[in-house]
């Protein structure tokens, strides 16, 4: 499993599942998803909800980062717990991830295990019956390694068309107000603009660099990011900075980060998928609204310490 308690990336894939119904078959998948696609890419358990939050909010902006969501449906998916089937209790956690997954209208991938049929629409409460008539797929005990790299093969052609859609199209494909090239992938920072840009965010102190990582997906075979760590006092910290990053910055311009979060620390990588995994103006944009957030952050944690 994931140590990270959120990571989000272009194409993430979420896992939705019931641990007493399938969690050993689910487990597996998962190693299989994070092989293939990489931690950063993949959600399973969403483990960083904060206390006193509303949880239905946090798992809607989790699945919000997500391209495509998988539904693992064991024998006991639909089981009662106290006389009542947990999927008709408006509160189940397996039921609001799948609800918010629909209004976002993305793929979704029931995965019937352990011998389970596909839920009709008679079968799900009134907020899932579309559930009933998304395509799904088998994982088989005896052809698991099989079953489930059809999946995934499923998984990379489902991003590839939803990647040339986002080039394609106007609408997904926003540019910086300053690029009025609507609709072209962004314009590529040139090493001039990346020395620029380095000197501006490193104003008093060196805490933004340009990695270089092998990347068979990227151009010439590796991908070119920007990278910064950031610490705060506390995981609820780092945590509400990365849902403010998400609120105003990811969502707002549809550029996302590769980030992960441990404890009290949030570590990102940027970079332009569709120029290759190189650098570009949208990359420059995102780098400077982060530092604008953690400075919002870092004045208002030493404003709370003051008082």
């Amino acid at each position: 499993m994931s140590d990270s308690n959120i990571q989000a990336s272009p194409s993430s894939i979420f896992i939705c599942y019931r641990r007493e119904d399938s969690a050993d078959t689910t487990g597996r998948i998962y190693d299989r998803v994070v092989d293939h696609f990489g931690a950063e890419r993949v959600f399973m358990d969403v483990e960083a909800i904060r206390l006193g939050y509303d949880f239905r909010s946090e798992i809607d902006q989790t699945i919000k980062v997500c391209s495509i969501v998988i539904v693992v449906i064991g024998d006991k998916w639909l089981a009662e717990m106290d006389g009542k089937r947990r999927i008709d209790d408006e509160n189940d956690r397996v039921r609001i991830e799948i609800e918010a997954a629909l209004r976002r209208e993305i793929p979704i991938i029931p995965v019937l295990a352990r011998g389970a049929s596909h839920p009709t629409k008679a079968m799900l409460p009134a907020s899932l019956e579309t559930l009933a008539y998304r395509h799904g797929t088998s994982i088989r005990h005896e052809h698991f390694r099989g079953d489930v790299d059809s999946l995934i093969s499923q998984m990379d052609k489902l991003l590839a068309r939803q990647e040339r859609a986002a080039e394609s199209d106007p609408e997904q494909d926003r540019i910086p107000v300053d690029t009025p090239r609507v609709g072209k992938p962004p314009e590529p920072l040139d090493p001039k603009d990346e020395r620029a840009l380095l000197a501006e965010l490193n104003k008093t102190t060196v805490v933004w660099t340009v990695k270089e990582s092998k990347d068979k997906y990227a151009q010439g075979g590796f991908r070119r990011e920007l990278h910064r760590l950031y610490e705060f006092e506390t995981f609820d910290a780092a945590f509400q900075f990365m849902k403010d990053v998400t609120e105003r910055a990811i969502i707002r311009y549809n550029h996302h980060p590769r980030w992960q979060n441990a404890y009290n620390r949030v570590e990102v990588w940027l970079t332009t998928f569709n120029l290759g995994s190189r650098l570009s103006v949208r990359d420059r944009r995102l780098a400077k609204l982060l530092e604008q957030i953690w400075e919002e952050h870092t004045r208002g944690a030493s404003k709370d310490d003051r008082e």
